[in-house]
């Protein structure tokens, strides 16, 4: 969001391109503020937020291998392709390997119809 920022404050206009990495952010973000309770207890907001999170990496990396040399940005590319691996694996691991309460008390309820 910071490069957006700068941008407009350089340039005074955002790009197509840039007007849509902010739109997604803008309504990724909307469902938590609006519900930050629902926001706390369900991780379904992550999604709202995975097209914002994912255009503003493209964007990042974009805008920095202008600036770095060829073996450096193949280390920042790896370095986000294994941070986006260890990241997925943690909440996979989080999600689905230790259920919440909730979930354990629904299973627990609903095992006679299984």
């Amino acid at each position: 969001m910071w490069l957006l920022v700068r941008t407009v404050r350089r340039e005074g206009t955002l790009a197509p391109r840039e007007r849509l990495l902010a739109l997604f952010g803008a309504v990724g973000i909307l469902p938590v503020v609006a519900f930050p309770t629902s926001a706390r207890y369900h991780a379904y907001w992550q999604f709202y937020l995975l097209p914002y999170a994912t255009l503003s990496v493209a964007y990042v990396l974009e805008t920095l291998a202008t600036r770095l040399s060829r073996p450096a940005q193949r280390l920042v590319y790896g370095a986000v392709v294994a941070s986006l691996l260890v990241s997925s694996g943690v909440t996979l691991v989080g999600r689905y390997g230790r259920p919440s309460g909730y979930v354990a008390r629904q299973v627990r309820a609903f095992a006679n119809y299984l």
